[in-house]
């Protein structure tokens, strides 16, 4: 009997959002979707990656930010703070396009903050870096499709597509755990925040967010 070879396996093809399927939405804290075989870039920072007098300054900027778009000032309040009840209540006084519009500006003070490069930026270690690159690239093709990532001094990018049953909130903690409990062994003191998400929802956004990891890759070698 002769045993034919597997073929090869067939390229990942990553999407944006598919409008037409079905899609997980949870308001809580901004409204998140989720959709099985759609991008999803995703950003996890260490603990101490925004110290106090950084948001502060984040606060103050989001709430000229908030005046000069009409919307409520005391969002600003919540900017590292979206699990607190009365941010839900003010969050319900904007439109969904506001909250959206809402997202990406604090996505973009987050940005910017965390490329400053503040606290111990544990993640400079290669070793450390090593550890938690492992840990994302463990189900990759199990669980996931990896496009890319990026580990910086104190944050991470990925972007990656989920296979049916399993999403971010289950994996990302998973990478988190793992990697904080790996790193505890050579560095005492919380190791991560939770993680941000933005579904891919165009082609162009699947591109732009390729092309920042790559940017950011070239970055880290830089400072390395």
């Amino acid at each position: 009997m002769t045993t034919m070879p597997d073929p090869s396996p067939q390229p990942v093809v990553f999407h944006a959002l598919d409008r037409e399927a079905g899609v997980e939405v949870s308001v809580r804290n901004l409204p998140h979707w989720f959709q099985v075989d759609a991008a999803i870039f995703v950003t996890f920072r260490t603990a101490d990656s925004i110290p106090k007098e950084v948001v502060l300054r984040m606060i103050a900027e989001l709430r000229e930010w908030l005046l000069n778009q009409g919307q409520p000032v005391e969002l600003a309040e919540f900017v590292l703070n979206t699990q607190n009840p009365r941010y839900e209540r003010l969050l319900a006084q904007i439109d969904l396009k506001q909250q959206h519009e809402l997202k990406k500006r604090v996505d973009q003070l987050i940005d910017r903050s965390l490329d400053e490069c503040h606290g111990k930026c544990l993640l400079r270690s290669p070793v450390l870096a090593q550890i938690l690159s492992n840990a994302i690239r463990e189900f990759d093709d199990v669980r996931y499709d990896l496009d890319s990532f990026v580990v910086m001094p104190n944050h991470v990018h990925v972007l990656v597509q989920f296979r049916q049953g399993y999403d971010l909130s289950t994996v990302s903690q998973s990478w988190m755990r793992y990697t904080a409990r790996q790193i505890n062994k050579r560095s005492d003191g919380r190791v991560f925040c939770g993680s941000l998400k933005l579904l891919i929802t165009s082609f162009e956004a699947l591109s732009s967010s390729s092309i920042y990891i790559a940017t950011s890759q070239k970055t880290q070698r830089k400072q390395i």
